[in-house]
């Protein structure tokens, strides 16, 4: 007489699958289970099929090959599931995670499944919440500087840095800015130039904005003392030929300031050469933000792109993951604001608006349906049949600057 199991796998394991390669990831321990085998895909896809509510029904001879007598051993000593025998037993109940969003954007985009009233109501959600996304303005307010940075016009396409521009943020439209953003309530407003000192309307930003909430992104040589804004967030930006000694005076001149410094490096040496000036200061104040240059890609694959191994040494909460299916927590919720009035979603994405033109909910709204940055995730390239694409870090610039979703070793 043959004996009946029930099979199920905890709440807390994230399934991923493609073709036959299967991944079970606990989010609470970080351990995972990696095999290549129809069979076990099968049953995996049988697990999460809604009709068998999270648990399978097997028979002994379902059970007792050595692939599948291996895989359920490996799944119960890691606490992962249990295979139980059914005699004498109710089905047992399993809350399987799976990412559901009432309003979610991608169901516009699979309108087919939706009534026309439920079109109209995600719609109007989207639209009348859409301010709360917005959770950092990068506003641009000049290109007028001095100093000859080898690479100035593309560093701020990787990370937030100042930069030159042919054009000012005239005053009405910073007055623009600043009066839809004060209905917003946005955490973080980044101030970037140029020579930010140079900008003529400077005086008028703290009269516009909360200076609690404003960052001064400064070149550090032409960073000098201002009340006001030594008074903000200060953030210097240190370009790859930075003067060791002008630097390290700099540092101690603005030590007591709330300020942070952003060190924008392309190689080893200036890697080592950041860490001995930084030996003599407060470690906390500073970043390093490599810089792809065209020539250096080799100091990215070794220092910047993360193998499979590295991904799996910390450990990924579910909620990460869900996040990570649904859009980029490194892109989404910037909006940068230009100073022809031009406002796009990420440095390196298509123009959404124009803040002359257009009130920002709109322009939210806009980035909301168009996807140019905010909701872009691992679902192109490479990274679409990877079972680990949802575990990697989000999309961020510089994807774009490669031009491929993927900045992993495994390719």
């Amino acid at each position: 007489m043959s004996t009946k199991y029930w099979f199920y796998l905890e709440s807390h394991i994230f399934v991923s699958y493609n073709d036959n390669d299967i991944l079970l990831y606990d989010t609470t321990t970080g351990s995972y289970i990696e095999r290549t085998s129809a069979v076990l895909a099968d049953l995996l896809k049988s697990v999460y099929d809604e009709r068998n509510l999270g648990v399978v029904e097997l028979m002994d001879s379902d059970v007792i090959s050595d692939e599948m007598a291996s895989f359920f051993k490996d799944v119960i000593s890691k606490k992962m599931g249990n295979l139980i025998e059914a005699t004498n037993r109710e089905k047992p109940i399993v809350l399987i995670p799976k990412l559901f969003l009432n309003h979610d954007m991608d169901k516009l985009y699979n309108h087919e499944i939706l009534k026309k009233e439920e079109m109209d109501d995600l719609k109007m959600f989207l639209t009348s919440n859409a301010s709360q996304y917005l959770l950092a303005a990068n506003i641009h307010v000049n290109g007028d500087c001095k100093q000859n940075c080898r690479h100035c016009t593309l560093y701020d396409k990787q990370f937030t840095c100042c930069g030159k521009y042919e054009q000012t943020l005239s005053i009405d439209d910073l007055n623009k800015i600043a009066s839809q953003l004060s209905h917003v309530g946005v955490p973080t407003i980044n101030i970037i130039g140029g020579d930010i000192y140079s900008y003529k309307y400077l005086n008028n930003i703290f009269e516009l904005f909360d200076h609690k909430s404003l960052n001064f992104y400064i070149n550090y040589r032409n960073y000098i003392a201002n009340e006001k804004i030594d008074n903000s967030k200060i953030h210097i930006v240190i370009d790859p030929d930075f003067d060791f000694d002008i630097v390290n005076m700099l540092i101690c001149k603005t030590g007591n300031l709330e300020v942070e410094y952003h060190f924008i490096i392309e190689n080893e040496k200036q890697y080592l050469t950041i860490i001995d000036l930084m030996s003599f200061h407060d470690k906390s104040k500073y970043h390093m933000h490599p810089f792809f240059n065209g020539d250096n890609i080799e100091f990215f694959k070794k220092n910047v792109f993360y193998s499979k191994n590295e991904i799996l040494e910390n450990k990924h909460s579910m909620r990460s993951i869900f996040r990570n299916q649904k859009m980029s927590a490194t892109l989404f919720g910037n909006l940068y604001f230009y100073p022809d009035g031009n406002v796009k979603a990420s440095p390196n994405s298509k123009i959404i608006g124009n803040i002359e033109t257009q009130n920002l909910v709109d322009i939210i709204r806009n980035e909301l349906f168009l996807n140019t940055a905010w909701r872009r995730i691992r679902n192109e390239g490479n990274c679409k049949t990877c079972l680990f694409q949802f575990l990697c870090p989000p999309i961020s610039n510089y994807e774009e600057v490669f031009a491929k979703t993927n900045l992993c070793s495994e390719y």
